[in-house]
């Protein structure tokens, strides 16, 4: 196993490109990194590294723009310590199944785009998605967010495998939350929400259900683009997603 010098606690902005000219392990190393004193990633510090499949980095708290991105061998990220992802953090990792962060609780824009081998989106402490953060991950087939309060515009939207979405305690919804090809026949929305984007379901014109634990006329705009849609209110939610206590 790889481990970087106990003595670094930051890794710079394109951190290795100095130290790995073609940026691949030699051969005969191990192909996964673990580190217990590296606290920050700066700009770019691991991207582009081939023949890596797993970073573990149990002390990282800070995150910067690509970090761990374009790793064409990634399988598993595991950072325990974040809470925070910056934009376009990791994306463009093709192989790329699962990002644990448990104390994960704001994801920024883009920052796992294009990740399509991406399985999981199960995080108990998120409470922000950006725009696009997944976008093109087109084979997610869980998603579990129970503190989940804001989502950006099409935040989720590739993720078309999801036969029902739960979110408990979301509060605003951005545009194209479902795309036309989303399997998503329910959604299952919490007592908390405020705003819905008049586009958040415009892409959907087959028949779905929307449960919200509101009453009619508590947020404006439905059906909010799904002229299809079956909306029921006053609903106790109900989701298998279940509400933080």
């Amino acid at each position: 196993m790889a481990v970087v010098e106990k003595t670094v606690d930051i890794i710079g902005d394109a951190g290795f490109c100095d130290v790995l000219i073609e940026r691949r392990v030699p051969e005969g190393y191990p192909t996964d990194i673990y580190d217990d004193t590296v606290q920050s990633l700066r700009n770019y510090a691991l991207r582009g590294l081939a023949d890596v499949t797993s970073i573990t980095l149990t002390a990282l708290t800070t995150f910067a723009q690509e970090c761990i991105s374009s790793c064409s061998a990634l399988v598993r990220i595991e950072v325990p310590a974040v809470t925070t992802v910056a934009s376009h953090a990791m994306r463009d990792n093709p192989l790329l199944e699962e990002a644990v962060m448990p104390n994960v609780e704001s994801i920024g824009n883009y920052a796992f785009t294009s990740c399509p081998s991406l399985k999981r989106i199960c995080y108990p402490k998120l409470k922000t998605l950006g725009p696009g953060v997944y976008y093109a991950c087109t084979n997610v087939e869980q998603i579990e967010l129970p503190k989940l309060e804001t989502i950006g515009e099409y935040a989720i939207a590739s993720c078309k495998k999801i036969q029902q979405l739960d979110l408990p305690s979301i509060k605003s919804i951005g545009r194209d939350l479902l795309y036309a090809d989303s399997e998503t026949t329910v959604v299952n929305i919490g007592p908390y929400i405020t705003s819905i984007n008049a586009d958040a379901f415009r892409y959907k014109t087959d028949e779905f259900v929307i449960n919200m634990a509101v009453a009619e006329g508590a947020v404006s705009g439905a059906p909010w683009g799904a002229v299809n849609a079956t909306i029921n209110y006053n609903v106790p939610y109900s989701g298998n997603v279940p509400m933080p206590t």
